[in-house]
């Protein structure tokens, strides 16, 4: 009998339509399967979205015109700006393609929320999104539920990490699948790749490499049935960048699109 996987997206990514698309394919014929899917819709405020909009004075004009376009226009922007180097189409687009069933919420630890997914019995739960999950669901699902992170953890936990790795002149970034615990971006490491950052692409660019990789690790961790290697321990969280940030990430003439 198969494995009932339950997915948890953030409702604000560029990156992770073809990310399920992919991956969809690649265990259509594995043991797990995608049973249910959660988009949370991150609190504005809280958002990459809002960041970048409160930090317009740190962009460039054609940064801005691409998120722009991105924002109203992604197809545009995928086939003739990004030159189709990722094959989009909206995540609404991808559930239908699937017949996935979808639930939109605001907090993965509402109340509703929470009862629905205890009583679903999932093997696990595998989380792209940034909210933290409290003890109570984090008990239920002890060793169960999976984080998918561009980084090479335990280095570089935490929000919008390439930036920092690009800010910092490192020469790789990579993606690391783990077990959560109760801390941030720690807990048990399941599978580690290096992914070397390209310097003449911007932070959006390197992202999407990463992007394109995590279905096969995804589907590789379901092979192993998310057996996990040893306990990864970060020393130090990134929140999103500060004012001495930026200007390590343009010194070194870094694009955000």
């Amino acid at each position: 009998m198969k494995k009932p996987l339950l997915f948890v997206l953030p409702n604000e990514s560029y990156f992770q339509s073809s990310f399920l698309d992919c991956f969809s394919k690649k265990i259509k014929n594995n043991d797990y399967y995608i049973k249910d899917i959660i988009v949370l819709k991150s609190k504005y405020k809280n958002s990459l979205q809002s960041y970048l909009l409160n930090n317009l004075t740190k962009l460039h004009i054609d940064e801005i015109i691409k998120l722009i376009i991105l924002k109203f226009f992604p197809n545009f922007y995928f086939r003739f700006i990004f030159k189709d180097k990722m094959n989009y189409s909206t995540i609404k687009k991808i559930f239908k393609k699937y017949n996935y069933n979808v639930i939109y919420e605001t907090n993965i630890n509402k109340r509703k929320l929470a009862n629905f997914i205890k009583k679903r019995n999932y093997s696990f739960i595998i989380n792209t999104a940034n909210q933290i999950y409290n003890f109570e669901l984090y008990s239920n699902y002890k060793k169960k539920i999976i984080n998918i992170h561009l980084s090479l953890l335990p280095k570089y936990a935490g929000i919008w990490t390439i930036f920092q790795q690009l800010s910092n002149n490192e020469s790789n970034t990579g993606i690391s699948i783990h077990k959560i615990n109760d801390n941030i971006d720690s807990g048990e490491l399941i599978i580690r790749q290096k992914i070397l950052l390209n310097k003449k692409l911007s932070l959006f660019e390197n992202q999407i490499k990463c992007y394109e990789n995590i279905p096969e690790l995804l589907k590789l961790c379901c092979d192993n049935n998310f057996k996990s290697q040893k306990k990864i321990i970060p020393k130090k969280i990134f929140s999103y960048p500060n004012d001495h940030d930026w200007i390590n990430f343009r010194r070194l003439k870094n694009k955000i699109i």
